[in-house]
């Protein structure tokens, strides 16, 4: 098994794969007032926190309750 990544690169890894769904994830609405605001999408939270998860497996890391 290989050694966990340095925390800088795993940073890194998990923003890069965020940064790769997050349009598939948010959607643009535009406001009857004009605002425009960016809303998840129905499921984009576990999308995202899947990426997430996955990412850090993939960093050799391991999600331990507390």
């Amino acid at each position: 098994m290989n050694a966990p990544w340095p925390r800088a690169k795993l940073d890194l890894h998990v923003t890069q794969r965020i940064r790769e769904r997050v349009d598939i994830a948010i959607k643009r609405k535009v406001m009857p007032d004009g605002e425009v605001v960016y809303l998840l999408r129905a499921g984009g939270e576990a999308m995202l926190w899947q990426v997430v998860l996955q990412a850090i497996a993939d960093a050799g890391w391991h999600i331990t309750p507390t």
